[in-house]
């Protein structure tokens, strides 16, 4: 039995690991933020005209929820935050979208990815359809074609566990039987497109049923309570830009591996 998912995958394209942030824990999310702040901070230092373009430009791989989520969100970050710089220029911040499909969203109906694109387009968002990245690098992104791989098997983990308890009490076990009652995407800050049961719901309400899901998945009331309390704050308030740390995926797969003895660790010492 094998159970794949609880790494980031660092290893997809060439120069990935070393390049590209990942979009896998709260660390990852809080590190992609902070190189977002540091990005606007040397732009606003920035006198070469080159290098302030190459500096707020972000590349998002891939058009499925991630992808179209970190991009919608980023575009509207960046929007939002600007005004705390003010060396820094509307169009010298780019958010471009890679996805190798001829539409974003795939897991959706073809008019909620059309409508996706379009929220994303308005915004100022480069999508780029039947377009794959095939290397990452310091200084961008190479491109070619083929595919991006994807895929969601929390059902089946959860039937499976089932399975292995009933095998234990040689009890039958099911066989894996999926009806989606739908789908869902946030797009940016109020912004969504979602399909349930079969009704496609695009805008504020697909955005705030997105959380309201997302929500109800959260662990203790008090969790869910902190959570409510911070996104409805950050609905009528401006971003705060305050740098926060949390390790990410590849400071815990570092930490892991030098754990492990293949790599050895230095200690720094107090004189």
């Amino acid at each position: 039995m094998l159970a794949f998912g609880n790494r980031a995958r660092l290893d997809l394209l060439p120069g990935m690991a070393e390049h590209a942030l990942p979009l896998k824990t709260v660390g990852d999310a809080l590190e992609i933020r902070n190189v977002v702040l540091r990005r606007l901070a040397r732009i606003e230092l920035e006198s070469d005209a080159a290098l302030r373009a190459a500096l707020g430009h972000f590349v998002v791989i891939g058009g499925g929820f991630s992808g179209v989520e970190v991009a919608g969100e980023l575009v509207d970050c960046l929007t939002s935050i600007r005004h705390f710089y003010p060396r820094v220029q509307a169009h010298e911040l780019r958010v471009t979208v890679l996805h190798d499909g001829d539409r974003l969203l795939p897991e959706l109906p073809a008019s909620l990815g059309m409508a996706a694109l379009t929220s994303l387009r308005r915004r100022g968002v480069d999508v780029r359809l039947g377009t794959c990245a095939a290397q990452v690098s310091a200084k961008g992104v190479v491109l070619t074609g083929g595919p991006l791989p994807d895929a969601h098997t929390v059902r089946e983990g959860r039937l499976l566990a089932h399975n292995l308890l009933r095998a234990l009490r040689s009890e039958p076990t099911r066989a894996f039987h999926h009806k989606p009652l739908g789908a869902m995407a946030a797009i940016g800050h109020m912004k969504g497109v979602a399909q349930v049961f079969g009704l496609p719901l695009r805008g504020l309400p697909a955005w705030l049923l997105w959380r309201a899901y997302y929500l109800s998945q959260m662990p203790t009331l008090g969790r869910k309570v902190r959570i409510f309390v911070e996104w409805t704050w950050g609905m009528f308030f401006p971003a705060d830009i305050t740098h926060l740390h949390f390790p990410g995926s590849r400071a815990v797969q570092q930490l892991e591996h030098d754990e492990s003895g293949a790599v050895p660790v230095r200690v720094l010492r107090r004189a």
